[in-house]
């Protein structure tokens, strides 16, 4: 099951879809290692309010948002690997279990996530190439394409495509 809502045109619609849904980013964070809290992520599903983010967090948000479709033209540059956009994905029977993926391969057989982070996050990452990055976004990779397979798409793994931002502050 797919959503035909595309939250990079109708935000405030997916915003409003995606409160009926544990999205990728969600289940990260319900295990302690995303970038809310399993209660923040339930106030978020329930309309309760959460202390905003800082304007230096809302300003990051917004930049990887903004940075995410040259990410994607620049891993197919590097890769050769041509991407396109999917609908939200849905659990086909736990509709509450959804994912946005950033992209998917041509193919249907690789998932993609980019990323973007401040210089403070450096040592969260390996060397170039290898499986070292933060758990979260592991968690994040491993069940959006989870989500993919059974949405039938022969997704055989995954692909997180992350750039360096320097600071990420306004300042």
């Amino acid at each position: 099951m797919t959503s035909t809502i595309d939250p990079r045109t109708e935000r405030e619609q997916w915003l409003a879809e995606r409160a009926n849904y544990l999205g990728a980013t969600d289940t990260a964070s319900h295990l302690g290692k995303g970038f809310s809290s399993p209660l923040g992520v339930y106030n978020d599903k329930k309309g309760i309010a959460n202390p905003e983010p800082d304007e230096d967090a809302r300003f990051r948000m917004d930049v990887g948002n903004a940075l995410e479709p040259l990410l994607g033209e620049y891993f197919t540059k590097e890769t050769g690997i041509n991407l396109v956009r999917v609908p939200t994905l849905y659990h086909p029977d736990y509709p509450f279990i959804g994912a946005n993926l950033d992209f998917l391969s041509a193919d249907g057989k690789a998932v993609v996530e980019t990323k973007t982070y401040g210089i403070g996050r450096h040592h969260e990452f390996g060397d170039e190439g290898t499986d070292d990055v933060p758990d979260g976004y592991h968690i994040q990779l491993t069940k959006q394409m989870g989500l993919a397979i059974l949405n039938g798409y022969a997704v055989q793994g995954g692909f997180l495509y992350a750039c360096s931002m320097g600071t990420q502050t306004r300042k």
